[in-house]
């Protein structure tokens, strides 16, 4: 498992400014866009198998073609090395 250690202001400010995150105060949110409905939903699937692998679960939300995800690490109430593992799997997906 990657360590909880907190993730400096340069590691969150590149994973931001690499596309679809961004820092929402002690979280960070991924808005990922589809055609359609049951795409999303497909992603959504796969980015619940990333978690359970990982053992760290973010929130998520599907609508009509945009998933939102979020994530943080709940011990430390902050963003660490475990949340931009995750979010750069998450990203591989597209």
């Amino acid at each position: 498992m990657i360590p909880a250690t907190p993730a400096s202001d340069e590691e969150i400010a590149a994973l931001s400014g690499s596309g679809n995150w961004t820092q929402v105060g002690n979280l960070l949110e991924g808005t990922f866009s589809f055609a359609s409905y049951a795409a999303g939903l497909g992603f959504v699937t796969s980015v619940g198998a990333i978690a359970e692998a990982q053992n760290h679960h973010p929130e998520m939300t599907l609508g009509f073609d945009t998933v939102h995800v979020r994530i943080y690490t709940h011990e430390t109430n902050s963003i660490t090395a475990r949340d931009l593992h995750f979010c750069q799997t998450v990203s591989s997906l597209r």
